[in-house]
């Protein structure tokens, strides 16, 4: 999924004001619906002409979609284009084709190693977790003490914030507070802000902490990932470390 930009003061656009009144709900509604086609079908801004009665349906107020597409037009919010429409400035504000093609790519060989490492993982534990043959042992072997853990330094209020914004506030300052508090805030806001930009290019994940704790556990080898859209009840296992 994709998804396509538009800004919250959209409705206060001059160029929507210069729009007649009665014309403007449709104008509105076609301008919208045009984004979410350019975005969603990755044509860069470009709408096809012959689209138009498809995107939207003015039929039951007797109003013709070209007619509002040349209001659209007249005001500067599209362009017409050889056989069909662009949306102004569309690529400004909008990933372009490459961009998208480009870290769905990217996010698809990260889920792939997850696989990977699932799969060389389980061979692993199921050889390594065979019952021992039991060996003689003459005299007792000494336990050295379990050295013990020194906690980390509690994160600043500053540091917390960094890691908030990063991930584009997937996570809250508690949150952020308490991962920072387990790995170090330097670690937490870089890879914060990697997920931030995978979900932008379309990665699809029900809980950004779940995702990213599991990912700041473990770095390299993944043994048991999960999968895109893993729950935080999926990561309760994590959730007494922190």
């Amino acid at each position: 999924m994709t998804w396509a930009k538009l800004s919250d003061d959209f409705p206060d656009n001059p160029k929507l004001g210069m729009i007649e009144p009665a014309s403007r709900p449709f104008a509105v509604e076609l301008y919208i619906a045009g984004l979410c086609y350019c975005a969603r079908m990755l044509t860069d801004g470009f709408i096809p002409g012959a689209n138009l009665r498809r995107l939207v349906d003015f039929e039951a107020h007797a109003i013709e979609p070209v007619r509002i597409a040349a209001e659209l037009i007249a005001v500067g919010l599209w362009h017409e284009a050889e056989r069909g429409y662009t949306v102004h400035d569309y690529l400004d504000y909008n990933p372009s084709r490459e961009q998208v093609e480009a870290n769905r790519e990217t996010t698809r060989v990260r889920v792939s190693q997850w696989r990977r490492n699932a799969g060389s993982n389980a061979v692993t534990n199921t050889v390594g977790n065979t019952a021992p043959v039991p060996v003689p042992v003459p005299v007792p072997v000494p336990v050295p003490d379990t050295p013990t853990a020194t906690p980390a330094p509690e994160p600043s209020a500053a540091e917390v914030d960094e890691i908030v914004k990063a991930s584009g506030k997937g996570l809250t300052p508690a949150q952020a507070r308490k991962l920072a508090a387990v790995f170090s805030p330097e670690y937490v806001t870089r890879e914060a802000a990697a997920l931030a930009d995978e979900i932008a290019a379309g990665l699809e994940v029900r809980s950004f902490r779940s995702l990213l704790e599991h990912r700041l556990t473990n770095p390299q080898g993944m043994s048991n990932p999960p999968t895109p859209g893993l729950t935080d009840e999926g990561m309760s296992a994590y959730d007494a470390g922190i």
